[in-house]
């Protein structure tokens, strides 16, 4: 227990430390959401877009595969998404990959969420919040934070390498990356998940309205 409150002490720290890194990444998220939208709102192949949307849904509810294959793929993604921003906390040079892939997902999103509004209007709209929301509640908080961590640690171990000697504060700092970095997996197993159980149940609900 006294692990956990300490796992809990450290995050609230470096929310509280780190706020205007944060504040930073939330301003990038939504140029990336604002940026996918206009992208999708003012493209020419909307009716490409449309086509292939319906061609989704007629062929969703006869989709055979199953919830395990889907967990495979979903985790092959996240795994990789975490593999790349994890790097970013090991170099000067890899830094931009986590600012990358936050604003890779948020214009993402804002593409779908855009496309789904504009082929079928409120329709899209509760496609996009049964599709999106459930795991992008937690994997969007998740991403920022463990973005931001990262350069938090990259910054600690230029620090340790200006300072040798101090074994015991080296430790410390890869022992807490190493626990962040475990409930950031937890996280996206539990968003793999989500996407795996839950979204096509809700998917296969609402396939008939469009």
């Amino acid at each position: 227990m006294k692990r956990y409150h300490q796992l809990y002490t450290d995050i609230a720290n470096t929310l509280t430390v780190h706020r205007y890194e944060y504040l930073g990444i939330s301003i990038l998220f939504f140029i990336g959401i604002l940026t996918g939208t206009i992208f999708a709102t003012t493209s020419d192949n909307y009716f490409k877009i449309r086509d292939s949307f319906d061609l989704f849904w007629s062929a969703y509810p006869l989709q055979s595969a199953s919830h395990f294959e889907i967990l495979q793929s979903s985790l092959l993604h996240y795994l990789q998404l975490a593999v790349l921003l994890w790097l970013s906390g090991w170099s000067v040079w890899l830094l931009p990959l986590g600012v990358i892939q936050i604003i890779a997902k948020s214009f993402r999103t804002g593409y779908v969420v855009a496309c789904l509004l504009r082929a079928y209007s409120l329709r899209g709209m509760v496609i996009a919040l049964l599709s999106l929301l459930p795991q992008n509640l937690i994997l969007i908080p998740a991403l920022c934070f463990y973005g931001v961590y990262q350069i938090s640690f990259f910054k600690e171990r230029r620090y340790i390498a200006g300072n040798p000697g101090q074994h015991t504060l080296k430790r410390q700092i890869y022992r807490r990356n190493a626990k962040v970095t475990l409930l950031f997996l937890l996280l996206l197993f539990l968003c793999a998940w989500l996407e795996s159980y839950v979204v096509p149940v809700l998917l296969h609900a609402i396939c008939g309205i469009v």
